[in-house]
């Protein structure tokens, strides 16, 4: 059905294409493709702006769909990689978040410590 949860991150949806060497990691995805017609190939990947998309490593616009993005290959082979790419606000945010923990976990032992003394 159109709502099951995908197996891999890559699907052929329209054209004739065979997908190989999926590679999958955390922030970043490539997968093989060797289009015999134009195709349309689904990206399994909950949309964000913060994904780019390229094909032959040159960057490419994606249609959002409803189960992810999609883009469209011409004829060949070609290599599409899907990379999460953090901005400038997100890797502060980040870092904020970590030296809070970080103070939240010291103000603990140290209380803990003080209490015990």
């Amino acid at each position: 059905s159109e709502d099951a949860i995908p197996g891999t991150k890559f699907s052929v949806v329209s054209g004739n294409a065979v997908l190989s060497g999926e590679q999958v990691k955390t922030q970043e995805s490539r997968v093989l493709v060797e289009a015999v017609t134009r195709s349309r190939i689904q990206i399994n990947i909950a949309y964000f702006p913060a994904w780019k998309v390229s094909v032959d490593g040159k960057e490419i616009e994606f249609k959002v769909e409803k189960s992810g993005m999609s883009v469209v290959v011409p004829v060949g082979s070609h290599i599409i990689d899907v990379v999460f790419i953090s901005t400038q606000i997100e890797k502060i945010a980040d870092f904020v978040s970590l030296i809070g923990i970080f103070g939240l976990v010291t103000g603990i032992i140290f209380f803990k410590r003080r209490r015990l003394l």
